[in-house]
């Protein structure tokens, strides 16, 4: 997994799990005491091998249950690219900016509308073509845009 996709899945996760929810911060009365530093590994007697580069990437790199396609809504255009690389098409409908990836057997648009308060631009909505109709289909083809990108 590249770098940047990796960075980009952590920061979707951490701005997705804040969302929803009130959550209270809870302050220390008392002062906190130090942890003892954890004990150091014994140096082994044995070399140990390097591991075995692959020659490709494995097959699995988009078989995550957090690729579902609902997991696009609330992405920026940022986050997007990051995920999914360059759109194949950019297209301005006003208010909203439309973003179409093409995959062998699919292809996904994905609408961006600004936040009111930031004026960053976040996925509201998407569609496939007609072809991809249920749930496995839609996961497919993200799967194939995301492998395709991290290719």
């Amino acid at each position: 997994m590249g770098p940047i996709l990796a960075a980009s899945l952590v920061g979707l996760l951490l701005l997705m799990s804040g969302c929803g929810t009130n959550r209270e911060i809870a302050v220390a009365t008392q002062p906190v005491q130090s942890m003892p530093p954890p004990p150091q590994p014994e140096p082994s007697a044995e070399p140990s091998e390097p591991l075995p580069v692959p020659g490709r990437k494995p097959d699995d790199v988009a078989a995550r249950p957090d690729l579902a396609p609902e997991r696009l809504i609330g992405l920026s255009t940022f986050q997007t690219e990051a995920l999914l690389g360059v759109p194949a098409l950019q297209d301005e409908r006003p208010p909203a900016k439309v973003w179409t990836y093409n995959a062998k057997r699919c292809v996904l648009s994905i609408f961006f509308y600004p936040d009111i308060n930031t004026r960053v631009f976040q996925a509201l909505t998407y569609e496939f073509n007609e072809e991809v109709k249920t749930d496995a289909a839609k996961r497919r083809c993200l799967e194939e845009l995301v492998r395709e990108h991290a290719g």
